[in-house]
């Protein structure tokens, strides 16, 4: 049986969509498959994505919500970019059946 996760309640596919606008989660879609390093530490996800450059990014439980951020100009301005979808997304398939 999979380790239970603060993640459980708060991240799957519906969130994402919520967080990311439609055109960010279609890129971040196809960013899937560049992610790298995913791994989970207490509530706390961290991953690389292979964009433009190699960003950094950290997803974490905020109560019942999300946190996050990520190197790149948009994640830097606060927004859920295709890279934190991207690592989102990775989660949720590893995790399996929407967290």
């Amino acid at each position: 049986m999979p380790d239970p996760s603060p993640f459980a309640n708060v991240l799957h596919t519906e969130t994402i969509a919520k967080l990311a606008r439609s055109s960010v989660l279609e890129r971040g879609r196809s960013y899937v498959n560049r992610v790298s390093g995913l791994a989970r530490t207490e509530a706390r996800l961290s991953a690389r994505v292979q964009g433009g450059g190699l960003y950094a990014v950290a997803i974490w439980v905020k109560g019942d919500r999300l946190g996050y951020v990520c190197t790149c100009p948009a994640g830097e301005n606060g927004e859920f970019c295709k890279h934190c979808v991207a690592v989102a997304l990775a989660w949720v398939d590893k995790a399996g059946a929407g967290g």
